[in-house]
């Protein structure tokens, strides 16, 4: 929330074209930052009016909540299947928000981008998030045997510009490039170390199968070690 008054100059920068801004209403909870200091000024000077909702009432606001939930439900499906850490958080949230402004709803027959700008969006260079990138070494910057293309991670894109931020996993940098090639298919996580940091494998935590063997005590042993164990009980997948 600490990001608020920055984001709210930059969306009246955006509206300059509109002429609904002395109509905006904006509505929040009563978080310090929204309701003192300079978003409040900002608010004061372009004339938008501020309702405040009730402590432990989010339906006040069902949504902005709605919204925020569903969005919050995407990123977490875009770092689970990349098996990207969830420090990346907030590329994935700019990735599905940039989706969501390109996608048809069913409140209208246009996009969200379509009805800002006037002009339908370019899709043709959306790739899945998270994925496997082949970023193109120019030649001047490599011998003859040498690979022509070192392996990144795809985590989105750059406003203003027309590359593919890739991230390289060996130098923990992000790096904008124009020639790439995808592999849609395979997660760019892969090219990580494990950290704690690391979104959980479904697979292996909903879908391993066990043996489990009677107990008196009433306690349950695994045993995965045999690759061909009598199966007496299959851990159900959830």
């Amino acid at each position: 929330k600490s990001d608020a008054p920055k984001a709210l100059k930059q969306f009246l920068i955006d509206c300059n074209h509109s002429d609904d801004i002395a109509s905006m209403i904006i509505r929040s909870d009563e978080a310090p930052e929204l309701t003192d200091g300079e978003f409040s000024s900002i608010c004061e000077e372009r004339g938008i009016q501020r309702e405040e909702t009730c402590a432990d009432s989010p339906q006040q606001n069902g949504v902005a909540e709605r919204s925020l939930a569903t969005v919050t439900s995407d990123i977490r499906s875009l770092l689970v299947w990349s098996q990207l850490p969830f420090s990346f958080w907030e590329d994935a949230l700019d990735y599905d928000v940039r989706c969501r402004n390109r996608t048809l709803s069913k409140a209208t027959d246009r996009t969200p981008f379509e009805l800002w700008h006037g002009y339908p969006p370019d899709i043709s260079r959306f790739r899945v998030f998270g994925c496997l990138a082949y970023d193109w070494i120019p030649k001047d910057r490599r011998d003859k045997l040498s690979p022509t293309a070192k392996r990144m991670i795809f985590i989105g894109f750059k406003n203003g510009t027309k590359g593919y931020k890739l991230y390289n996993p060996e130098t923990g940098k992000v790096r904008l490039s124009h020639d790439a090639t995808f592999d849609e298919t395979t997660p760019g996580g892969s090219l990580i170390p494990d950290s704690d940091d690391t979104p959980f494998d479904v697979d292996s935590e909903y879908t391993t199968e066990a043996t489990m063997d009677e107990n008196p005590t009433g306690d349950i042993d695994f045993d995965c070690d045999d690759p061909t164990p009598p199966v007496t009980s299959t851990r159900p997948v959830r």
